[in-house]
């Protein structure tokens, strides 16, 4: 029997990484942080409880890596598929994809924000998973420089990025956009 070739092996490490990160968001969702242990993360996940500390070392590190997943990644697709509109549809599906999913995951865009307000967390999750977080940075800064804007421009999107006032503030025509109803 000849060894597995490293294809086979990425596949079977983001297949135990999703599976993990699933058991975590079903559990975060239904129990809450402070009730959820990595033991029953593992269990919900049938891999073991090495497995599951090995990619996520703490339960800072599962919150990090279910919101790169379930904000960061949504909001790099929402950018692409906005893209042939120019940045002012990026921009405005960016802020969509924040609103609607601030509405939908209640729970878990919660703890994180709880969890970054902790002192010490930033250093606790630098070793964390941030690939769509570098890449939303990274879409942001370019949708920032098509739109002629920079430096603290960005840092100044990012730190509202929740705000209502984001479209009237960018000059956007709110047709670009589709904010969650209200009662969201």
């Amino acid at each position: 029997m000849s060894p597995r070739n490293a294809s086979v092996n990425l596949q079977k490490r983001e297949l135990a990484k999703a599976k993990i990160l699933d058991a975590a968001h079903a559990l975060f969702t239904d129990r809450g942080y402070d009730a959820t242990t990595m033991a029953e993360v593992s269990r919900r996940a049938g891999v073991s409880a090495g497995l599951t500390v090995y990619y996520f070392r703490t339960k800072q590190h599962l919150v990090q890596a279910l919101t790169d997943r379930l904000l960061h990644a949504r909001l790099v697709r929402a950018a692409r598929d906005a893209a042939s509109g120019g940045p002012d549809a990026q921009l405005a599906a960016v802020i969509d994809a924040v609103l609607h999913t601030a509405a939908e995951e209640r729970q878990i865009i919660a703890m994180h924000l709880a969890l970054l307000l902790q002192p010490g967390v930033a250093e606790v999750l630098a070793d964390a998973e941030h690939h769509w977080e570098d890449e939303i940075a990274r879409v942001m800064r370019d949708v920032q420089a098509a739109r002629g804007e920079s430096g603290p421009t960005a840092m100044l999107f990012r730190a509202t990025l929740m705000g209502e006032r984001l479209f009237a503030e960018y000059g956007l025509d709110w047709s670009l956009g589709s904010p969650p109803d209200a009662d969201e």
